[in-house]
């Protein structure tokens, strides 16, 4: 599969309207207004500073990400991640480590990037989220594995009910 570009208006929209939604009769699950500005950050910097590049929207979900091989984009060439955005909703209190990968295979050597998402234990509340962004684009090679993992390297799939993710990534040519 290649990129499915498009204006990028349309990804800030779904980026935008992602980040403000909460889900129906579940407290918390929108995102923190500080989501919000780095995401208008991200946004103002590729507009004035990239011309304004064409896009893709990718959202993953607790479904995607569970299978012992985490989800694959699918895309069968490089291409450049521009941000990402996860939050777990569940109320399980274990860490759950968001994981990126360099291919479609989670080895130590392939590793781009982890960040640990809780509930409860640094939040006190429920949905710790992460939002990271590379303003000029993380490279990626060939395709991007994520998976939730008990490790920043991969370590053990997490599966249990409680440790629920969900987000998207936005990425481009």
């Amino acid at each position: 599969m290649a990129l499915a570009l498009q204006d990028q208006n349309l990804v800030w929209q779904k980026v935008f309207k992602t980040l403000d939604v909460q889900v129906a009769g579940t407290a918390g699950t929108a995102a923190n207004p500080s989501t919000l500005n780095v995401f208008r950050g991200l946004k103002l910097q590729m507009a004035t500073q990239q011309l304004a590049p064409q896009l893709q929207y990718v959202p993953f979900s607790y479904a995607n990400l569970t299978g012992a091989t985490g989800y694959q984009f699918g895309i069968s060439g490089a291409f450049h991640l521009y941000g990402v955005w996860a939050k777990k909703t569940g109320t399980g209190t274990t860490g759950a480590i968001l994981c990126a990968f360099d291919a479609e295979t989670t080895t130590a050597a392939n590793f781009m990037f982890g960040a640990k998402l809780t509930t409860g234990v640094l939040t006190g509340a429920v949905g710790d989220e992460v939002a990271l962004t590379f303003p000029t684009g993380l490279a990626f090679a060939t395709d991007v594995t994520i998976i939730t993992a008990t490790t920043a390297t991969g370590g053990t799939a997490i599966t249990g009910a409680g440790d629920v993710v969900n987000g998207f990534a936005i990425i481009g040519a």
